[in-house]
């Protein structure tokens, strides 16, 4: 609906009087000019057929204005001098010269023509009798069809804007001639124009301005008459709002209350598009199953709004349509909100000039409710300071993003702090304030570049605060503390020295400052990381200094002594593979870190990422030595501090910026891979630091590019090889449909996709369609096409067509678009299993006869097309016990790439070997002789190591019989064998899963240096020479395992039917669950396996469930099934009477009720006392979420039939909990609100399953009659509810629903429709399903990753199905509200995909409402 250029009302008209006394009609004299018309004195009547009729397409009508000048007789635009025709003759003779210039002419000649009557009206628009001619002299062409209304109205709705009022009226008076339901588009222009006029108006009218003034209400009163619709009402609507839903613009007293009651009418409208309690609902950050597109908000009011401001048309009254200060308060509060807030919620982007005024008032309110919440709860200074410095912390990032501007938020804390009922609070709490300020401030001038006077008015509000006049006492500088309270006077002496921007505070500092200004300026202190000195004089230096980062001076002191401290050291400490680095392992501790204002972190990482650049490009130690004074070295110091400062929210676009810098170095030196390897190992196993998604794709996008471009004459290490597959695995493994989403948008073409996708490795792109067929499944979107993930899976066959190849089993559980990219091609490998045994048998037997001198190495290096040498070798050393000595020349010259297709083939011929196609040994005494060659390979030789081989294993096609050798195969690898088994309880004993917390003597790189020694890993074959290391800080088998491990446990859970699988899987369980406390993200691990494979772990007894989740959570750091006891009773229970005694372990009132006040940020809550940045959420509503939703899906099925079909139990299973949590909602009565935002939070987390049960509970009511109010004729002004409170409840329950899960959830709204439509037979009945299902509507517009036609199409047919039915069997009490929600949809939403149905129905329901529906048939 195009509402460019409305215009404003104007009023009534009336006939104007002729000069001279004369009136139409009248005979008057006047001069005929030859040739213009026919015979003097012709009929008025005369038939349209004769007079002067000019059919040249050539015709030119330039002189018509001329033409009708003389026919008034004369030009003079005043005094007329009529001939002796009456006016009827004259106005028939202008007919016919319009005519004569439009009949049988071309659209341009038409167009000229009505331009020259557009001009002659402005020749003559002081004189109305002209004027009134040649407007009926239009109208007579119009009656005759020689014109068309619209045309007509085109050509003269600019004359509008003339100052004449006497043309205004006339206008006026033809254009309400020109009302009829035959053009609502005229009427439409009509109604624009009508708008406009009124701002033409004076307040006080006379004259012709009291006439326009009663004309104009008169139209509008015509064009919003309801029962002759001549205006869509919605276009009416929206025109009214866009002309006057500004400030200080109203329309003129004359019309506004018309206008006033006419808007009201559309309150009931508004209240079927209203959602309902949403004033209680609150998002959950970082949810990757969330609807973040459903908080949009207006980054200028803060109200709901979506990306086309044509969605919210509708003036919504009540808590919907306020500013939402309550939820951006509780979404700041939230850590890593910046993403959801600034992209998402409103719509901002970084760099451009977008400050949000309201976001500034909502930080302001944010302040001091930190402050009263302080005062309010038992809290420590130390556990403030966290809630003050993630405050501060929020604050930076939006002032860096331009969303906030740092001056008018100082103002307004200072006339907050001068406020009389403000002051005591903020002065109880000054240091704190201070603080937050000083590292907003310090930010804002050395970043954003913000003058030092435009901010010295902070010079005052200190003194305010700080009124004492006895010196207050410098503090204790172990305590990290001491940062906060010495914050006042950094500002104060920032803001009195005078520098080239700053004129300097001219008074003296307050008294209460005095000593800690003198301690400030010391000129030497002592600093040491027991204490906090070096922070605070860090923090001061950077308030004078852009840049202190550089190596020499004194100004950078305590910049220098941080990075002595984690680059120096006179002992030398060898890490694993005996590189010798300096004794500096212990990194900067968090509490240090987190005590420096955001620009000293800059500097820091910038002077960290400075050495490390040097470093990398220094070929020599005698280079370091010379610039350094010392050998630099990468330490397990320094790679320890860098990845914590990753974890710095307000500086983390520059150290997402510096990282992948520091990636792109060019590996043209033994530093540059010493870094490459380095990074990646941080990267790798501290994944906790890198939150954001766009940071891994970013990085991972860099390393495939790296991957895939390898010069074959100069590879990279093969620790970097390795390196960068584990964090690709990961990264995949880590990325949801969101992510997936992204890069599908911006890599999209099909050569791009290459960027993250692997062009030799098919386990890595077979991982990638793992991680896709979980991230559909769980996000709900199964049933769609996911066209977007053609190009990738185009792009994976082209380079490895082997990624097509899955088990029967794997692809059971894939969404129907990913099974079709599997089904359509051919799913055997050329390299058949019968085709690698032959060729074995042909290589074996060739050196078998060979001479004992004959070199092979050449041979299997030039002729090892096949790649079966490692086959070869297998039954050699099955034979002799003993490698070929050419093995090492064989083995040195593969590629990665190389050295996996030789696993493949190897696996498949093992496979094939066991299945008792070859020798005559017992198949068992074979399997231990191979599983033994295997393990000496791995664990004595390093020709391959364990973790590749598992995936590879995990990854492969077998036949039936394949699948159990393959796996028992793994199994015995890695339990039955001792290698592997060894680690890693050694491993899990010693190691400490926080990292974080770790310094000093309990340091990560002691522990990890002591495995080494004990475990020792090679990352060549181990007979080989000249081996050189690459720095090892964090990697280890263990570690490496893990993403593996998620791997093979889902591939045995989808073939855990089979019980010898199901035994494994269960050992595997028990030997490795421990080690899922040094996992990344654990519990979205747990969440996820649930979730996709639900049918499968849903047996009758679900041991392997109950072991599954008991092994993952058992050893997490925040111990959730110590919170939850009985459920862990459940899960720990070693026999089934134990566990189905223990099976209804979930309270779920007790539940909602604790969700709730976790929900409601209560600071009281044990969960908001932990540092969330280096947990796998970013806050503990998100965890907590999870937490209870895998409970849900652990609640065990009762003992039933067995003759049912399992599918049919665990869905009435799944359904009855569902119900059983809606029940506890509804009869919550005071917490009603709070408890439905909560529940629709678990229903977001969980298998559409437990979704029914929604469906059923509103099925029921809706069949019971009883819950409806028969519907009166009412006023649409007010609305009113027409069902009883439970009802409404329960609409209540489904609007947070709604609003909390993806708009796939609105796919079985049409299944619920169907199924019900012959039940919705009352008014109040359809309403409650319009009311229930049209506030999400926009949902499907919002949501990026659904076309929309389809989903809403269906959706909005079926609502009009309903309606129309209702229609045609009922007499509705208030018609008018169907006819404008249809209206609505068809301008905001739909357009004329619905005409067909629309227009199937008119014939079928009373008359009065079709004639109000027939502009939805028009085209």
């Amino acid at each position: 609906m195009n509402t460019a250029g409305f215009p404003e009302v104007v009023p009534n008209a009336v006939p104007a009087m002729m000069p001279d006394g004369a009136t139409v009609g009248m005979a008057m004299p006047t001069t005929i000019t030859p040739g213009v018309m026919g015979t003097v004195g012709m009929s008025p009547m005369m038939p349209p057929t004769q007079g002067p009729v000019n059919t040249d397409q050539n015709y030119n009508p330039e002189n018509l204005k001329d033409k009708i000048l003389n026919t008034f007789g004369g030009d003079d635009p005043v005094i007329m001098a009529f001939s002796k025709l009456s006016l009827d003759n004259i106005k028939e003779t202008l007919f016919l010269l319009i005519r004569g210039s439009v009949v049988d002419k071309l659209p341009e000649i038409r167009k000229l023509t009505l331009h020259q009557i557009n001009l002659t009206l402005q020749e003559v628009n002081m004189n109305p009798t002209r004027i009134r001619i040649i407007l009926e002299a239009l109208e007579s062409a119009i009656e005759r069809n020689i014109l068309t209304r619209r045309e007509v109205c085109e050509c003269l709705k600019d004359l509008l804007n003339t100052d004449i009022e006497s043309l205004s009226l006339e206008l006026l008076n033809f254009f309400d001639k020109m009302i009829t339901p035959a053009d609502y588009k005229i009427c439409h222009e009509i109604f624009i124009n009508c708008l406009q006029e009124t701002s033409k108006l004076p307040s006080i009218l006379n004259g012709t301005y009291h006439r326009m003034s009663k004309k104009i209400k008169t139209m509008l009163v015509k064009l919003l008459d309801r029962k002759n619709l001549v205006v869509p009402p919605i276009c009416c609507y929206a025109d009214i709002m866009v002309a006057f839903n500004k400030p200080n613009v109203f329309p003129h007293w004359t019309v506004s209350e018309l206008l006033n009651d006419y808007v009201a009418t559309f309150n009931s409208l508004t209240d079927l598009f209203n959602i309902d309690n949403s004033e209680h609902f609150r998002p959950v950050v970082r949810h990757s199953l969330y609807a973040h597109s459903s908080w949009k908000l207006d980054p200028h009011t803060l109200t709901y709004n979506t990306v086309n401001p044509q969605f919210w048309v509708l003036r919504f009254p009540g808590p919907y349509g306020k500013p939402q200060l309550d939820l951006m308060m509780y979404t700041l509060r939230q850590v890593g909100c910046k993403e959801l807030i600034f992209t998402i919620m409103l719509g901002l982007r970084h760099g451009k000039q977008t400050v949000c005024p309201e976001l500034e008032k909502v930080f302001l309110r944010l302040l001091k409710e930190t402050c009263r919440e302080a005062e309010a709860k038992d809290s420590n200074a130390l556990q403030r300071m966290k809630v003050w410095e993630r405050l501060g912390g929020e604050l930076s990032h939006f002032i860096y993003a331009n969303a906030v501007n740092i001056k008018t938020f100082c103002e307004s804390v200072y006339r907050e702090a001068k406020q009389q009922q403000t002051m005591p609070l903020f002065q109880r709490h000054r240091d704190f304030i201070m603080w937050s300020l000083n590292r907003c401030v310090n930010f804002g001038l050395k970043v954003i570049k913000l003058k030092t006077r435009e901010l010295i008015f902070i010079g005052d509000m200190i003194r305010l605060l700080y009124p004492e006049q006895s010196p207050l006492p410098v503090p204790d500088m172990s305590s990290p503390l001491a940062t906060v309270y010495l914050s006042a006077a950094m500002l104060w002496t920032m803001f009195a020295t005078r520098t080239s921007d700053n004129p300097g505070i001219h008074t003296s500092p307050p008294p209460a400052l005095i000593e800690h200004i003198n301690f400030l300026v010391m000129p030497n202190h002592n600093f040491t990381l027991n204490d906090y000195t070096a922070c605070v004089c860090l923090d001061y230096i950077n308030n004078f200094l852009i840049n202190v980062a550089g190596p020499e001076g004194t100004a950078n002191k305590p910049i220098k002594f941080f990075l002595d401290s984690i680059f120096l050291n006179n002992m030398e400490y060898y890490l694993p593979g005996n590189v010798a680095v300096p004794n500096a392992i212990r990194p900067l501790p968090l509490e240090l870190l987190d005590s420096l204002t955001a620009h000293a972190k800059m500097n820091f990482l910038i002077a960290l990422n400075s050495r490390i650049q040097h470093y990398s490009k220094m070929i020599t130690p005698q280079e370091m030595q010379v610039k350094y004074n010392h050998q630099l070295q990468l330490t397990p110091a320094l790679i320890e501090t860098y990845s914590r400062l990753l974890s710095y929210s307000e500086i983390h676009f520059l150290s997402m910026k510096m990282m992948l810098n520091l990636f792109s170095l060019p590996l043209n030196s033994p530093n540059a891979h010493k870094v490459a390897v380095s990074l990646l190992e941080m990267c790798t196993y501290r994944m906790q630091y890198l939150k954001t998604s766009q940071l891994k794709l970013q990085i991972l996008t860099h390393l495939q590019t790296i991957a895939n471009n390898v010069p074959p004459s100069t590879p990279p290490h093969p620790q970097i090889h390795y390196l960068v597959e584990s964090f690709t695995i990961k990264a995949i493994l880590s990325l949801n449909y969101n992510d997936l989403f992204e890069i599908s948008k911006i890599y999209t073409p099909m050569q791009n996709t290459g960027k993250v996708l692997s062009t030799t490795s098919v386990e890595l792109n077979k991982v990638f369609v793992l991680a896709a067929a979980r991230a559909v499944v769980i996000s709900r979107n199964q049933m769609s096409q996911n066209q977007w993930l053609t190009p990738f899976f185009e792009t994976m066959l082209s380079s490895t067509p082997a990624v097509r190849e899955w088990s029967c089993y794997t692809q059971s559980h894939f969404p129907p678009s990913i099974q079709n990219f599997c089904n359509t091609q051919d799913q055997m490998s050329h390299n058949l299993p019968e085709n690698i045994s032959m060729c074995v048998t042909n290589e074996f037997a060739r050196t078998q006869q060979a001479a004992p001198n004959q070199d092979f190495a050449k041979h299997f290096i030039e002729n090892d097309t096949n790649c079966v040498f490692l086959c070869v070798i297998l039954r050699k050393y099955m034979e002799s016990q003993t490698l070929p000595n050419y093995t090492l020349k064989v083995v040195n010259v593969w590629t990665p790439a190389m050295l996996k297709k030789q696993i493949r083939n190897l696996i498949q011929f093992v496979v094939y070997m066991l299945q008792g196609n070859m020798g005559n040994i017992a198949p068992q005494n074979m399997f231990n002789r191979i599983a033994s060659v295997l393990h000496d390979f791995i664990y004595q030789y390093s020709i391959f190591p364990i973790d590749t081989f598992i995936l590879i294993s995990c990854l492969q096609k077998y036949s039936e019989q394949g699948y159990n050798i393959a796996y028992y195969l793994v199994y015995t690898l890695i339990v039955k064998k001792p290698a592997l088994k060894e680690r890693v309880d050694y491993f899990v004993k010693h190691a400490w899963p926080n990292f974080w917390q770790q310094n000093g003597e309990h340091s990560w790189s002691k522990f990890h240096s002591v495995y080494h020694e004990r475990f020792p890993e090679h990352g060549y074959f181990l007979q080989g020479s000249n081996t050189i290391y690459l720095p090892v800080f964090y990697s280890n088998i263990c570690l490496r395992f893990l993403p593996v491990l998620d791997v093979l446990i889902h591939r045995l859970i989808e073939t855990s039917q089979r019980n010898t699988i199901r035994t494994m899987l269960v050992d595997i369980l028990n030997t490795f669950g421990r080690l899922y406390s040094f996992h990344d993200s654990p519990v979205t691990y747990l969440h996820n396996t649930l979730y996709y494979y639900d049918n499968v772990l849903s047996t009758d007894k679900e041991i392997l469930k109950r072991l599954l989740v008991a092994r993952l959570l058992e050893y997490q750091f925040l111990q959730p099934l110590e919170k939850f006891p009985r459920f862990a009773e459940y899960l720990l229970a070693t026999s089934d009477e134990a566990s189905e005694k223990n099976s209804n372990f979930i309270n779920y009132r007790e539940l909602l009720a604790d969700f709730t006040d976790v929900i409601a940020s209560k600071q009281n809550h044990e969960l908001y006392s932990v540092d969330w940045k280096y947990n796998e959420f970013s806050n503990p509503v998100a965890y907590r979420l999870y937490i209870i939703a895998i409970q849900i899906m652990c609640i065990p099925i009762p003992t039933t039939d067995v003759n049912r079909a399992h599918g049919e139990i665990l869905s009435e299973h799944r359904t009855n909990i569902g119900i059983q949590l809606i029940e506890v909602v509804l009869g919550s009565k005071a917490m009603i609100n709070d408890y439905a935002n909560t529940l629709g939070l678990i229903f977001s987390a969980l298998p559409l399953s437990f979704s029914v049960a929604i469906f059923n509970k509103i099925s029921s009511v809706i069949r019971d009659k009883n819950n409806f109010y028969e519907t009166e004729a009412h006023d649409m002004k007010v609305p009113k509810i027409h069902w009883n409170n439970s009802a409404q409840n329960l609409l209540i329950i489904v609007h947070s629903f709604f609003q909390h899960c993806k708009a796939d959830k609105l796919g079985g709204i049409q299944e619920f429709l169907n199924s019900n439509i012959k039940f919705l037979v009352m008014e109040s009945q359809v309403l409650y399903i319009l009311k229930l299902v049209s506030p999400f509507i926009r949902h499907i517009i919002q949501d990026r990753t659904h076309t929309r036609n389809p989903i809403l199409s269906s959706l909005l047919s079926c609502l009009y199905q309903i309606i129309f039915n209702l229609l045609s069997e009922t007499t509705v009490s208030n018609p008018d509200l169907f006819v404008d929600y249809m209206y609505y949809n068809k301008y905001i939403f739909i357009g004329d995909e619905l005409k067909p149905l629309i227009e199937r129905h008119l014939n079928f329901i009373p008359k009065d409402i079709a004639a109000k529906l027939k502009i939805l048939a028009y085209n």
